[in-house]
């Protein structure tokens, strides 16, 4: 046997690992990198850890690598739903010979024989695997499987019985969450967000869920982190914050959707469909859990399985199909009974309980919620025993039997005390029993019950909503803190009033895009800003020898132009390029070796400072004046700040000249116009908060040097230290919306330069395409009061990308409900296709809003257009539509606005898209 060179950890840093672009040579010359790479891209890129092993010739492994590429396909095919197939390789695995000393191989694939076992239902076989799993960790000493092990056992623990791991675990993982760069921690803050969810406290589970998303999304743990997701969906939810649970729905969606394993986006699309469901879109919700019905389907021996099955009975029983709901219901039932999962099992008898009584037939619902209190009483569950209780004694009332159902009722109330307060309605019900039995005595203290816990109920909500933005200040403030580090930006400026001053400032700068008109802004600027007498800007030739004067005034006066030898000894703005630095320095007016600009007035104090685009001196900008040290902290922060924002300007105005230069000389003009309108959205959107954010770090840089100054002086009273909270506070809120903001644009920019190799062609359906890309923006529409259909022929299908198109019909939604239906209710969008001669396809994309006036229409594609640029509007939407449409699927493309308002798309495309070239 060959000696094992290569590390496989458990999981790893998905931001170290290479680019793809290098894949066939690795595959080739070192196919032991291959597998390992191919190892830790295993859930973060499935399809390209598959790409990685196709090319690798196993009898040119050691056995171990061999051993390991072999769990690799079997962990894929469990991936993709192939559960037997994957079993029958993990067993030929087992009895494998040359490699049975490999602790980590060992564990690693006891392991993925827990998954598949479970997701079977085996769930004797898959607890004996986890046990196995642990224990061959445990003896190669990785602390990494150790603690995912050890996590397994909690989440097993957590779902059989909260109360009990709570007890048992809370410190366990607690422990785990400090294990600082394994990928066990953000899996254990992800369990405890688990147990604080059943506990009942939906705030600390969110904070705990939104914590771990991030850790999982970063060691390629993309399953766990689209669950994670899924569940602070949930915690929201309670929590009343219908927004951010649409969000983290979306998040769930679009992780599961970057990865493209079906369990995943059942589960997703199992989430998606409890909010329509709460929404009242019954035939929606229907949709999307037909569709995770399809994608779970090899996974129906698995918990997620039986919940789907739970949320169908519940929408079914919401639509008052009992039918339907009792066979849910019933299938959830069985499954849970074989698979021993006594709290979903209790959930399903619940279920059947209530169908029964909802159908009149009392002796059925009886038997259900007698199982149900037998399963929750073993389990010591108080709130289900209640609701138990509370349904026998609605059956003894439908029986006539108003003792017996007082009896029942009033035990279901004491048991729920023990947990938290009796509903309302609860108390209510009991009013009526006790009204109809003649004691209005009690039915009157009953009905002061019912007002009191009403008013609870009440306070309940408004306390969760109050939690929830909590819990968002909170989320908001890691997320701030992570942004610092990230972009190391410890700072803030010292007055707000100067610094949305300077914003503004450098909002006009970065708009500008001709060099004369900026030059003469700054001028304006700096004078009202800084109170300079003389100001000047040299630029570097293209020899990068020489300073030329682009501007030096003093006043109205313009000074005839001038240059500056970089290598000159004495002129400070040749020194502080050279230097590439900043310069504030008190000149004396008598000194020989100062240079002077002739017939400038000689100035007292100056500062000189290099304008930089990145890594490139542009030049220097100078302002002097007369009056001595008239340059102090503030002027200095002003100054950098201005000269970042001149520097940007600048930059954008040269780019834009040579843009125009370029245009003039290809003499294409329509299409290069609308590049140099990108080039101006992106200069005006991109560079202000960029250049906000590095105000705003370069400011708090000495904000911290005064504290740190008070501080050694012992001059620091409480209110100056809170007034610099306060500053840093405000401050940190602008640089967090600057640099999300900017994160936001680029982000809508890389959809115009997205990678072809990345996307699988494939034949695809379109209406279940359509479906899946637009089911969180039809929740969007219904919360906005307005519909949206989808009528497409079940059986058309088309071989093309499935992620562009599912760009193309998101874009679409996007602008129809930010601009088409802005501030209307009751509008309608609607998808439709229809088949056209040669193979071709014609599909609408309508909505009913305000339209499009005819000289919004004719620039509606161009990039970086829009009516209400700025803010979370980028005007890329409709340019990804118009470059996947045409340039991609072959297709053409025509947008109409009729007077009568509405806008409609027609999208002409082959059934076979072509073939991208390499």
């Amino acid at each position: 046997m060959h000696p094992e060179s290569i590390s496989y950890p458990v999981f790893s840093n998905i931001a170290t690992l290479p680019a793809a672009q290098g894949d066939a040579s690795l595959t080739r010359e070192r196919p032991q990198a291959a597998v390992a790479l191919a190892w830790a891209l295993r859930q973060a890129a499935p399809e390209r850890a598959a790409g990685l092993l196709d090319g690798v010739d196993l009898t040119q492994l050691p056995l171990a690598s061999a051993a390991r590429a072999e769990l690799l396909r079997a962990e894929w095919r469990y991936a993709h739903g192939d559960l037997a197939a994957a079993q029958t390789q993990l067993a030929a695995l087992a009895q494998g010979d040359g490699w049975s000393d490999e602790a980590l191989l060992q564990s690693d694939r006891c392991a993925v024989a827990y998954l598949v076992a479970r997701a079977q239902g085996r769930m004797d076989d898959a607890r004996a695997f986890l046990n196995s799993a642990q224990a061959w960790a445990e003896q190669s000493g990785d602390p990494s499987r150790i603690g995912l092990c050890q996590g397994h056992q909690a989440f097993e623990a957590i779902v059989a019985n909260f109360d009990t791991a709570e007890a048992i675990w809370r410190d366990p993982l607690t422990r785990l969450v400090e294990a600082a760069g394994s990928p066990a921690a953000p899996y254990a803050r992800y369990l405890l967000g688990m147990l604080e969810y059943h506990l009942g406290r939906p705030g600390d589970a969110a904070l705990a869920f939104v914590e771990a998303v991030e850790g999982l999304v970063g060691f390629g743990m993309a399953v766990l982190a689209s669950a994670c997701a899924n569940n602070a969906s949930a915690a929201f939810d309670d929590l009343q914050d219908m927004d951010a649970a649409l969000d983290w729905a979306q998040r769930a969606l679009d992780i599961a959707r970057s990865i493209g394993l079906p369990l995943p986006l059942g589960l997703a699309q199992r989430r998606v469909a409890e909010r329509l469901r709460l929404l009242g879109r019954h035939e929606e919700a229907a949709a999307c859990l037909e569709d995770a019905r399809r994608l779970m389907h090899p996974f129906r021996g698995s918990r997620n399985f039986i919940l789907l099955l739970l949320e169908w009975g519940e929408l079914a029983l919401a639509a008052s199909d009992l039918p339907e709901a009792s066979e849910h219901f019933g299938e959830a039932r069985d499954r849970a009974a074989e698979m021993d999962a006594p709290d979903l099992l209790a959930s399903a008898w619940q279920g059947l309980a209530t169908v029964a009584l909802k159908a009149g037939e009392v002796a059925h619902a009886e038997a259900a919620a007698q199982q149900v209190l037998k399963i929750a009483q073993q389990l010591r569950r108080p709130v289900r025993e209640a609701e138990a209780r509370m349904t026998l004694g609605r059956c003894k009332a439908l029986r006539g039997e108003r003792g017996a159902a007082l009896e029942c009722m009033r035990q279901a109330i004491a048991v729920e005390g023990a947990e938290t307060k009796a509903p309302a309605s609860w108390w209510g019900e009991l009013e009526q029993i006790l009204a109809a039995d003649g004691d209005f005595a009690a039915a009157y203290a009953a009905r002061v019950k019912a007002d009191a816990a009403q008013r609870v109920e009440r306070g309940q909500q408004a306390q969760a909503r109050a939690l929830a933005f909590q819990v968002r200040l909170q989320t908001a403030r890691l997320q701030t803190e992570a942004a610092a580090e990230r972009q190391r930006a410890d700072v803030l400026e010292a007055s707000t009033k100067t610094l949305m001053q300077l914003g503004e400032v450098g909002q006009e700068l970065t708009s500008l895009l001709d060099e004369e008109e900026v030059y003469e802004a700054i001028r304006r600027h700096v004078e009202g800003l800084l109170q300079a007498e003389h100001f000047a800007i040299y630029l570097v030739d293209a020899s990068q020898q020489v300073l030329e004067q682009a501007i030096a005034a003093q006043g109205d006066r313009r000074f005839a132009p001038d240059s500056v030898p970089i290598d000159h000894p004495s002129a400070s703005s040749a020194r502080a390029f050279r230097e590439n630095r900043e310069l504030v320095l008190e000149l004396d007016p008598e000194d020989p070796k100062v240079l002077w600009i002739e017939g400038a007035v000689r100035s007292r104090s100056a500062m000189f400072a290099p304008l930089r685009s990145g890594e490139r001196r542009l030049g220097v900008l100078s302002i002097q004046t007369a009056r001595a040290k008239a340059f102090g902290d503030r002027e200095v922060q002003v100054f950098r700040s201005l000269c970042a924002y001149a520097s940007i300007a600048i930059a954008n105005a040269k780019a834009y000249r040579a843009l125009s230069e370029t245009q003039r000389q290809l003499a294409r003009q329509q299409r290069l116009a609308a590049v140099g309108a990108m080039v101006a959205g992106v200069a005006h959107e991109i560079n202000t908060p960029i250049g906000n954010a590095l105000l705003s770090a370069s400011s708090l840089v000495e904000t911290g040097r005064r504290i740190e100054q008070s501080l050694g002086e012992g001059a620091v009273s409480r209110s100056r230290l809170l007034q610099h909270a306060r500053e840093v506070q405000e401050a940190g809120h602008l640089v967090v919306r600057s640099l999300q903001r900017a994160d936001q644009l680029v982000q809508a920019f890389k959809q115009l330069v997205q990678d072809p190799r990345t996307w699988r062609r494939s034949n695809l359906g379109l209406r279940q395409e359509a479906m899946q890309a637009l089911s969180l923006h039809r929740v969007r529409a219904i919360e906005a009061g307005h519909e949206l259909s989808i009528d497409i022929p079940e059986d058309l299908q088309i071989e093309a990308y499935r992620e562009p198109l599912g760009d193309l019909l998101r874009h679409w939604a996007d602008n129809a409900l930010q601009h088409g239906l802005r501030g209307k209710r009751g509008g309608r969008l609607c998808v439709s296709t229809r088949a056209k001669p040669a193979g071709r396809i014609e599909m609408q994309l309508h909505d009913d809003g305000a339209g499009m006036p005819p000289e919004v229409l004719e620039r509606a594609f161009d990039p970086f257009f829009s009516t209400r640029l700025g803010g979370q509007h980028s005007g890329l939407g409709l340019a990804v539509v118009h470059g996947i449409a045409v340039d991609l699927f072959g297709g053409e493309l025509q947008l109409e606005s009729p007077a009568g308002g509405g806008t409609r798309l027609r999208w002409t495309f082959p059934s076979v898209a072509p073939r991208l070239t390499p």
